[in-house]
Parts: C-alpha cells; sequence; structure tokens
C-alpha cells in the first residue's frame, strides 16, 4: 500500500495526456496510469477530471532582491525563500533556481553557497538548485569544489558598467572572464552551464543620454534605450566564444525577435545554446501605462516581439520560461524617481504559470503539452536535474500540480505573501487556476491556502538520477507536441 494516489483525472507530460493518475509513495512517483491500474494507498484524492502535470520549475529567481534595497543581503535572501517559496506554491511552482551570493567579491564563493543552502533547507517550501555570479579570476579556482556543492550553474552580467551596475548591486564582469570561465566548465564536463545577461552596455549608455536630453521618462523610452540590437550583441558574442569552446550557454530573459533569430542561427549550427523568456516580454507593451512600475531589464517591448517569442516558444528556439522574479517594492519603484532612477524588475513566480496557461494554451498560442515542456521539463534537462524533477515517471520526485482549467479568478498582489506588495497584473483575469500543489508528495497549498511549512523544501544539486533514462540533452526537446 502506498502514501498516496491522485486519481480521476488527465495526467499531462510534453508526450501527450491520458485519464488517471499517479501514486506516490516516500516522496517519490511510484505508478502513473489509468485508476484501475494504480495501487491501494492510504490516501486518495479524486480530483474529479482536473488536470495532473508535473510540479512547474522557474529557473530564474532572484532570493535576497527586496525592500528597495540595492544588491542581495544574506538576511533578505533567507526571508525571501520563506516569503517567494510560500507565493511560488500558489502559482504551481515545487522548484525554483536563484542566484546566491552575498560577501566581498575577493572572497570564495563557496562559503556562500553553502549559507545559501543552510537558507533553502531551513526556511523554503519549495526545493531550489542555487547559481551565482563569479566576478573575478580568483573566482575561477572554486569551479570544482562549486561542481561537487552541485552548483553547476554560473550567470553573468556582463550588460552591466559603472552607475548602472552599482545601482543595482552588480560588478562590472569583463569579456575575457567569461571566455576562461567558459573554457574551464567546459573542461569540467556538462551540465557546468553558462548564464548570460545579454544588453550591449556601451550602446545603452549613449542611447539613454541621447533619450534623457530629449526630456523622455515613459515606459517607451526605457525599451528605446535599451533596443533589441543590444540584446542580439552581447548572444552574438558569447554565443561564439560558445561555439569555439563547445560549451552551454544558457542566454536568460530573452525580450527581443532579434536575439530570437540569432539564437535559431546559433542552434542551426549545432551550438549547445538555450534561450529562456518570461511572461512579461510575451504579454506587456512597452505602450502601457505602467511607467516605472514595469521598469525591468530588459525592457518589455512590442507585439513584434512578443509573436516572435511565442513563435520560438513553439518551435523549440526558445527552450524554456522563467520569471526573473525579484521581490522589490512599491517604494523603490516610487512614481517621482520616474523611468530613469527607479529599481529595476518585479515579482512574478506566483503567476508564471497562470499567465501562460490563460495567455498562451487558452489563447491557442501554446498547447498545455507545451507549456509543461517550456515550464518544467526542458528547465529540469538543462540545469541537470531531470528526471529527478519535471516529470511524471516511476523514481521522479512526488511534484504534482491539480489544475482547474476553466477556473478563472483576477490576480491581486494582497493574494500572494510575497515581500513584494504589487504585482503588475493587477486586476488582470486569468482563465485556469492551481488547486493543489504537491512537493515530493507533501500537499504545501490547497484552494489558495499555503499548508506547506517551512522547511519542507530541500537544496537539490545533481539528480540522484543524473544519467540514467533521461539524461540532459544538450538539444531540449522542440516544443512541438
Amino acid at each position: 500500500m502506498v502514501d498516496l494516489v491522485i486519481k480521476n483525472g488527465v495526467v499531462v507530460t510534453p508526450r501527450g495526456a491520458q485519464l488517471g493518475g499517479v501514486a506516490i509513495d516516500g516522496g517519490k512517483i511510484v505508478a502513473v496510469g489509468a485508476d484501475s491500474a494504480l495501487p491501494a494507498a492510504r490516501q486518495t484524492v479524486d480530483v474529479d477530471g482536473r488536470a495532473v502535470l508535473p510540479g512547474m520549475i522557474d529557473p530564474h529567481t532572484h532570493m535576497g532582491f527586496t525592500s528597495g534595497v540595492r544588491g542581495i543581503g544574506e538576511e533578505r535572501f533567507r526571508s525571501n525563500c520563506a516569503s517567494e517559496s510560500a507565493t511560488a506554491v500558489l502559482g504551481g511552482v515545487t522548484t525554483m533556481i536563484s542566484t546566491a551570493f552575498f560577501g566581498s567579491t575577493r572572497e570564495s564563493l563557496v562559503p556562500c553557497l553553502q549559507k545559501a543552502k543552510q537558507h533553502v533547507n531551513e526556511s523554503s517550501i519549495v526545493d531550489f538548485k542555487l547559481s551565482t555570479y563569479p566576478w573575478n579570476e580568483n573566482h575561477l579556482g572554486d569551479l570544482p569544489a562549486l561542481k561537487r556543492e552541485g552548483v553547476t550553474s554560473f550567470k553573468f552580467c556582463i550588460g552591466y558598467e559603472g552607475e548602472e551596475a552599482k545601482e543595482v548591486g552588480l560588478f562590472p564582469v569583463e569579456l575575457g572572464l567569461v571566455y576562461r570561465w567558459m573554457k574551464e566548465a567546459t573542461r569540467l564536463g556538462d551540465p557546468m552551464l553558462t548564464m548570460l545577461h545579454a544588453e550591449e552596455p556601451k550602446l545603452i549608455a549613449a542611447r539613454k543620454a541621447e533619450l534623457k536630453a530629449a526630456g523622455r521618462d515613459d515606459l517607451a523610452a526605457w525599451d528605446e534605450a535599451r533596443p533589441g540590437v543590444a540584446e542580439a550583441m552581447d548572444v552574438a558574442k558569447v554565443g561564439y566564444i560558445a561555439m569555439q569552446l563547445g560549451a552551454r550557454l544558457y542566454c536568460v530573459h530573452q525580450s527581443s525577435k532579434e536575439s530570437v533569430d540569432l539564437i535559431a542561427y546559433f542552434k542551426s549550427k549545432g551550438v549547445r545554446i538555450f534561450g529562456e523568456t518570461c511572461p512579461q516580454y510575451l504579454i506587456l507593451s512597452a505602450d502601457d501605462p505602467m511607467g516605472a512600475l514595469a521598469k525591468i531589464n530588459p525592457p518589455i517591448r512590442y507585439a513584434a516581439d512578443h509573436d516572435r517569442l511565442w513563435q520560438g516558444l513553439r518551435d523549440g528556439t526558445i527552450d524554456n520560461v522563467g520569471s526573473d522574479h525579484a521581490a522589490v517594492t512599491l517604494e523603490s519603484k516610487r512614481s517621482h524617481l520616474g523611468i530613469w532612477d527607479g529599481q529595476p524588475g518585479f515579482p512574478g513566480v506566483g503567476t508564471l504559470f497562470p499567465l501562460l496557461l490563460s495567455e498562451g494554451v487558452h489563447q491557442g498560442r501554446i498547447t498545455l503539452e507545451q507549456l509543461v515542456r517550456v515550464h518544467s521539463e526542458n528547465t529540469a534537462r538543462i540545469f541537470g536535474i531531470y528526471p529527478q524533477k519535471g516529470a511524471l515517471l516511476p523514481g521522479s520526485d512526488a511534484d504534482v500540480i491539480v489544475v482547474d482549467l476553466d477556473r478563472e479568478w483576477t490576480i491581486r498582489a494582497a493574494g500572494f505573501p510575497s515581500a513584494s506588495d504589487f504585482t503588475v497584473y493587477e486586476g488582470r483575469r486569468v482563465k485556469g487556476r492551481v488547486e493543489q500543489t504537491y512537493v515530493r508528495g507533501t500537499l504545501v497549498m490547497q484552494d489558495g491556502q499555503v499548508t506547506g511549512k517551512l522547511g519542507v523544501g530541500r537544496y537539490v544539486p545533481l539528480s540522484s538520477l543524473y544519467g540514467r533514462g533521461g539524461s540532459i540533452a544538450d538539444r531540449a526537446p522542440a516544443a512541438s507536441v
């Protein structure tokens, strides 16, 4: 007899849908299939025809950015693990991937990551995988130890220089360091992954100066200051390095049609490149009157970019979707700061899946199977945690969500326990709502109420099943079904 059976549902994976459910024992999936084939259980949940999906994975979050304070702080990181993981389960996210860095750039990265792991294990409701920021040559020596700790993804923000770098608490990074890091990471082997924030800073500085001089202070000016070509320029530079080295390159928060076309080119040449986008780049427009509230880097753009990104999700050019969640506050966005001085970023982990379901599946832009692929399986494959995560397979972690695909509701910031006190989607009606969220077989959310306790979540290094029966694919499967 197993611990739990979820029955009478429609089980959806990237390979299709079937009537039935899943059986869970010891926090693992032990069976998937028709109700009649599932074993007896100590507890049975009848979901009455609702969709049963693998837990969603958010590959792009920033624990520790909150309250309008620049940079990442250790105490803010710890508290965000609690508040933002509680927000995540309301939206069906069961695993988050966050950057972690606090301390001096002169110090080893290893102690910071060890502290971050402790905070995750003590304070989170969802599971976490961690990435970090290498800042200088000294950090090259940390690579083997970081890999042993299960930290295999490293983010470079070559788009920040000067005042912009200071404003967000980052440090300038030279392209030469990116090259040397990618070379060493490739030598150490898969699934070592270089993550790239791609925006060409010198072009941006020139455009900002022009627009400020012209008296512009609107959301569209932020897009014009950071044009799609600035994103594509950095994708091109680092993409060619990846081509030369055979390195794995992950381009975060792609926002423009130019960069999607460039990623498609590199993929056609066999480069091990992955593209991520976010709901704001699929849905929101730079002519929206929200102004500085919707300021983010890279900026929100226009319909032509939306269309190319949706196409990229369908054809596999864009591999996955993240939120770029940061728990910043209205105070840091206050209107008198304007577009040039307000803090970039906004929350999104709790609305990521609902928006993709409502604006993607229900609008006919992607299928539900494609949504599961780009929001769960592909991310697990890219980051080396498949099939422990991102799958409904025997032996996988029992991360499961139950979804009423037709239930309509209104997004309100007050409905989320985030440290952030606003959402750019305030008042938006969406179709489809997560009704139950399970993390490794533990019910952590039911009917809009967070039931999971702090500390349910665990740090996830590499999958214990890595390389067996579903090993990571350098080219994640195309999104078509």
